[in-house]
């Protein structure tokens, strides 16, 4: 199959035979005729919308009837939505946690393991206990599936691998190949490493890291990231702003459910 280079060029020939490579998806649609443009004037800073902004509309709009794709703020942070299970909507931040003084905070993956867990000394642990209850509205978060097992890149890789071992938490950490997860994330000239929830299956003690743009390595679990939440959220979350763009972002109602 044919896929296109950043540059522009195309080509359908792999450095191996196996099917352990895999390319972004770039979806192309088709559109009813008969939509209206609420607003816009169709330049890329500024494109037509065919829905209209929350805040002009008397309907009421909860966070699981809005695409994947769109961003919304949580506990004052920006989360892209990824995702849905049973109605519970799946986002990823669009950053990772810093300290109090604006620096990256990391921390051990474990102590003794490369199995992402709910046990304590464990990040899932933190995530789901210390953050989780710092967060402005806990209480908004459900427990979901988070895949977490292993990863191997010597063309035996399978999505069944990685869904065949499951935690079931309210916070967790980005999968390998979850959307949005690949991002180049920075803190002055230095890139951001992070911790995904995913480890390297044969290799006692080994987590997946996510490092630039698109580079995994295999790490011990003892050595210290960044951490970069992935979160489930309850289905009945109203929304009262915003378009859904990196730029206004959805608002959460405060303290409203359905």
């Amino acid at each position: 199959v044919y896929y296109v280079f950043p540059e522009g060029g195309i080509g359908n020939t792999s450095e191996s035979t196996t099917d352990k490579y895999s390319y972004g998806v770039r979806p192309v649609i088709t559109l009813k005729a008969n939509l209206d443009i609420v607003s816009g004037n169709g330049l890329v800073d500024n494109p037509y919308r065919i829905v209209d902004d929350i805040k002009d509309n008397e309907k009421t709009y909860y966070l699981n009837e809005m695409p994947v794709g769109t961003y919304f703020l949580y506990s004052e942070d920006v989360y892209r939505v990824i995702g849905q299970e049973d109605g519970k909507v799946k986002a990823i931040m669009m950053d990772v946690l810093h300290k109090d003084d604006g620096s990256v905070y990391t921390r051990k993956f474990s102590s003794d393991t490369c199995k992402f867990t709910l046990d304590e000394g464990n990040i899932g642990y933190y995530l789901n206990n210390t953050w989780l209850n710092k967060q402005d509205h806990p209480e908004y978060l459900a427990k979901g599936t988070f895949c977490t097992g292993p990863y191997t890149y010597n063309g035996k890789y399978t999505q069944a691998k990685l869904n065949s071992v499951t935690v079931k938490a309210k916070v967790g950490l980005p999968q390998i190949g979850d959307l949005f997860n690949v991002n180049n994330l920075t803190e002055g000239e230095e890139e951001i490493v992070y911790w995904t929830c995913n480890y390297k299956k044969n290799a006692e003690q080994l987590v997946w890291v996510s490092r630039d743009k698109d580079w995994l390595f295999g790490d011990f679990s003892y050595n210290k990231y960044a951490v970069r939440p992935v979160i489930y959220l309850k289905s009945n979350i109203i929304i009262t702003t915003g378009d859904g763009t990196a730029d206004f972002p959805y608002q959460i109602a405060e303290g409203e459910t359905k």
